[in-house]
């Protein structure tokens, strides 16, 4: 699969690329996108060397992390806009695109497929229960990488005051100080947030915490609690009773998360 790998990068720079136009502030978005793309790559080779993922399953994972977003870049130019609900589902945009250019022809149909369905449920709020396990692996990886990614990038862009989410979802919702009653209900509940319930860049920063509930392996939750990714969202959010409610209640399911997979790990070794 290493050569269809090497095709697949060059067809991913070759598209990317022709959305660029050379001017700085136009081109600024769709390089956030090549740049998260290629972190989630270099994310889910440290995921799957964690994981002793065996070298197929983990190549398959790697051109599903290239190619998650690659919907986003039509989505922009088409749109103007990441927002989904105001365009299309940049994912289902995706797979018809990569459809349309044979990007993964030469693959075998069964990596074809698992790649595909990454890409189409890499957003979605939860992977069907029925899905296979090859197919499933490669789903929660690249879904741990992507999440990872993007608390990653939150947290560099809330530390250094640095507003690098032009043009995301966050700059088109409004800039209101509470949190809504349904976006801090389903995190309480132990839910994601629905994204019918974000009405404020604070019910997004809320989705954001709440995707503890939807992380999958012992690396990616172990990383999110020594970087401090969930104190980091709190402190850039209104200091309410509600708020602390909510940061409590995920950082006791992401202890509970981590303490339960150590003990675990302990039983195999004894």
């Amino acid at each position: 699969m290493k050569s269809n790998i090497q095709q697949i990068e060059s067809w991913f720079e070759r598209y990317t690329r022709s959305f660029l136009t050379g001017d700085p502030e136009r081109d600024k978005n769709y390089r956030v996108k090549i740049d998260h793309s290629q972190r989630v790559c270099a994310g889910i080779v440290e995921l799957g060397k964690s994981m002793k993922v065996n070298e197929n399953d983990a190549d398959m994972a790697w051109i599903a992390g290239l190619l998650h977003d690659v919907g986003r870049f039509e989505q922009l130019s088409r749109y103007g806009t990441f927002i989904d609900f105001l365009s299309e589902n940049h994912a289902v945009l995706g797979v018809k695109i990569l459809r349309e250019e044979a990007v993964l022809e030469d693959l075998d149909p069964e990596a074809r497929d698992i790649i595909l369905k990454a890409v189409a449920h890499h957003n979605r709020p939860k992977l069907p229960e029925d899905m296979g396990g090859k197919c499933q692996l490669c789903c929660r990886i690249l879904r741990d990488a992507d999440k990872l990614d993007i608390l990653g990038n939150m947290f560099e862009v809330n530390e250094s005051g640095d507003s690098k989410l032009e043009g995301s979802v966050a700059m088109a919702l409004p800039d209101l100080p509470e949190i809504s009653k349904d976006a801090y209900q389903d995190l309480v509940e132990g839910r994601i947030v629905d994204a019918s319930h974000i009405r404020t860049r604070n019910d997004l920063k809320l989705l954001h915490m709440g995707w503890v509930y939807d992380l999958n392996f012992d690396y990616t939750l172990r990383s999110v609690k020594e970087k401090g990714y969930l104190q980091n969202i709190k402190g850039n959010l209104p200091q309410t009773e509600q708020v602390e409610l909510v940061y409590n209640t995920v950082r006791r399911h992401l202890e509970r998360k981590v303490s339960g997979r150590r003990s675990s790990s302990r039983k195999q070794q004894s």
